[in-house]
């Protein structure tokens, strides 16, 4: 479990500024802590923004991110987690649990993007040309009833026929029948390539 950052001297090393201001973030900073202790991630998440708007540091975007997380806002937890990577660098006391979290979040998350075959054929059609891959059905789930169907399908992904597999996914799909053939009206993925 990811802990919160209970250390308010942290908050004297970075940028300089002035000590009212710091004393302004620690006490920001500790009623935040305090709060997301006792399970209010909304008021924490507020008083965290506060405290790194009077003195920026890295620990406090890092309790920010999980007060984000707790609060279920997913993007604004991976901006924050983020943040704090990039900012602390290999060193950064909380470095190992922000990339777990970052990892967690991220698979549990999706990005939507809706285009039509047009937008699609021209945002992959460049990199399928320069790249491409063979994906192998790993395993499938049809649920099916009368004309209309549903197609759940696990794959894996690899540069080369028998290469590695680089990725892999789940591939949904939306049918109907016609009285002659199956026709695809939706298809979305979840893709780790």
């Amino acid at each position: 479990m990811r802990r919160l950052s209970i250390v308010l001297s942290i908050l004297l090393v970075s940028a300089p500024a002035l000590a009212d201001d710091v004393e302004a973030a620690r006490k920001k900073f500790a009623e935040g802590v305090r709060l997301y202790q006792k399970g209010d991630f909304e008021g924490a998440r507020q008083l965290f923004v506060q405290a790194n708007a009077e003195h920026h540091a890295a620990p406090i975007v890092y309790n920010l991110a999980l007060a984000e997380e707790k609060l279920g806002h997913a993007q604004a937890a991976i901006d924050d987690y983020e943040s704090y990577v990039a900012e602390a660098g290999s060193t950064g006391e909380y470095i190992s649990a922000a990339t777990v979290a970052l990892a967690e979040i991220k698979s549990r998350s999706t990005k939507l993007r809706v285009e039509s075959k047009p937008e699609y054929i021209a945002r992959v059609d460049p990199w399928l040309r320069e790249n491409g891959f063979f994906e192998y059905e790993t395993e499938r789930e049809v649920q099916q009833y009368g004309g209309v169907a549903h197609v759940l399908s696990t794959y894996e992904s690899r540069y080369t026929e028998d290469g590695p597999v680089i990725g892999g996914g789940k591939n949904s799909i939306q049918l109907v029948h016609d009285g002659t053939r199956w026709w695809i009206t939706a298809a979305a993925w979840n893709s780790a390539l």
